[in-house]
């Protein structure tokens, strides 16, 4: 298959997926002591070692303005799982070396107030240029 024959039915198809996702109506989650804003309530965790501020349920705030989204406090300490009750999702970009690229995720990011896991290895001249831009959106790990 060409290539743009290839892009040009990937692109229907995402259209096609996002216009039938328009239409869904999205409830907020129901208020708790674990969204108002109280101190984060521990969940049962997998693993017998991990820490329970790691795990823990954190409070959440409204998402960016004109969104019907909840942006969750990060829990200190390493993520080893999500918080909640299992209807958040982890994003993780595969970012590329590309400065645009990198940048079109910052921008992204900033606007939607969605949290990626971009892999920043200051390897190429990408991170660089956009590194001003990338500190103020979260800590390296």
């Amino acid at each position: 298959m060409q290539r743009r024959a290839f892009l040009a039915v990937a692109a229907a198809g995402a259209a096609a997926t996002l216009t039938a996702c328009a239409g869904l109506s999205i409830t907020p989650p129901p208020t708790s002591a674990a969204t108002n804003g109280s101190a984060p309530v521990p969940t049962p965790s997998g693993s017998p070692d991990a820490s329970p501020s790691a795990t823990a349920t954190a409070p959440s705030t409204p998402g960016p303005k004109g969104s019907s989204l909840l942006k969750v406090v990060r829990p200190p300490g390493p993520i080893t799982e999500l918080p909640g009750t299992g209807d958040l999702l982890a994003w993780t970009a595969d970012d590329g070396a590309d400065s645009d690229v990198i940048r079109k995720y910052v921008d992204f990011a900033v606007a939607s107030g969605v949290r990626l896991t971009l892999f920043a290895n200051g390897r190429f001249a990408g991170w660089t240029v956009n590194a001003a831009a990338l500190r103020p959106l979260g800590r390296v790990s």
